[in-house]
């Protein structure tokens, strides 16, 4: 029996040095600021923390339909919402879940809009336990920088925060027409969701439930990624778990997406003119359905104004008919 316990006693000890190791390193690598020259992943969409507290009311999740789809900025200006977009590439159901609560950390929104291409992109339980060990300890994400942290190579001094001026949105006039002939064609039949989707999308809805925040569901249009059996399943989906579910795709009078001009690649994301029209429709919902405040005309919010005057000159400058050679 005193084997056993003494047993116990090491195992407990190894474990607990191992947590503190572990704690240290990642204190050590992880970068101090969001500072895209400090190796921070998905930049962008982490830069959330930046935003001063208490002002974004629209937390948009999701992968890279989200960030080529939803422009804040136009839904600032046409209804002076305030929204982030915590979009990044190949997000699954775990990544949305951990920008979701460090969204939460400093942010109060009322409404979460989480875009279903990531439902049917399958990922093993494994895969989301490192994603949370990850979180917890840093350093199996960023064990690499103590090479730009000591040694022979210059060491960061960069002072400057990286904050996303677009809020999350990734800009493109790029133009690649898109085959439409069975985009959206009606069916009975239902496209299969992963398991270990409906498990994180319960954990979403509960988390979301217990800060008053109002999920809402969105399939953003694309040839690529949307067809009738799957908005036969997230249709089915939003009504099992209570929630507001908008498929773009099947609102072609609404959203009038021209699959000629307003997509970037082939119809698998859209580009600026396309999500233009999301946008539009997406804050004319959020302000009449939800009524998400105004906050165009309060003190703290000036920052969104000159956000937006940076965007527009950008837009402005991408638009310019270009110089041709003689």
């Amino acid at each position: 029996m005193k084997q056993e316990y003494r047993h116990l006693c090491h195992c407990a000890a190894f474990f607990f040095g191992l947590v503190i190791l572990l704690s240290v390193a990642s204190k050590f690598v992880s970068p101090k600021k969001i500072n895209k020259d400090c190796g921070v992943q998905d930049a962008v969409a982490n830069a959330i923390v930046n935003e001063p507290k208490q002002t974004i009311d629209v937390l948009i999740l999701g992968d890279s339909e989200t960030y080529s789809s939803m422009i804040p900025l136009q839904m600032w200006k046409d209804y002076g919402i305030t929204g982030y977009c915590c979009g990044s590439s190949a997000q699954n159901l775990a990544h949305s879940l951990g920008f979701l609560q460090k969204a939460f950390e400093r942010q109060s929104p009322k409404v979460v809009i989480l875009e279903t291409n990531a439902f049917f992109r399958d990922f093993s339980y494994g895969e989301a336990l490192l994603y949370k060990m990850d979180r917890k300890f840093p350093v199996f994400s960023y064990h690499n920088r103590w090479k730009d942290m000591v040694g022979k190579k210059k060491k960061n001094k960069s002072n400057s925060i990286y904050s996303e001026h677009t809020k999350g949105y990734v800009f493109s006039t790029a133009i690649a027409e898109a085959d439409s002939t069975d985009y959206m064609l009606p069916t009975t039949e239902k496209d299969k969701i992963a398991p270990q989707c409906l498990g994180y999308l319960k954990d979403i809805k509960e988390y979301c439930d217990k800060r008053g925040a109002k999920l809402v569901l969105v399939s953003v249009p694309s040839t690529k990624n949307m067809n009738y059996k799957r908005h036969n399943s997230l249709t089915e989906l939003a009504m099992q778990y209570s929630v507001d579910y908008i498929d773009m795709n099947v609102l072609q009078t609404e959203i009038p997406i021209d699959w000629a001009v307003d997509t970037r690649d082939h119809g698998d994301h859209l580009n600026y003119t396309g999500a233009t029209k999301v946008t539009g429709y997406l804050g004319k919902y959020l302000s009449e359905k939800h009524g998400v405040k105004d906050h165009r005309n309060e003190a703290g919010y000036e920052h969104w104004n000159r956000d937006f005057e940076r965007f527009s000159q950008l837009v402005a400058a991408s638009l310019l008919p270009k110089k041709t050679g003689k």
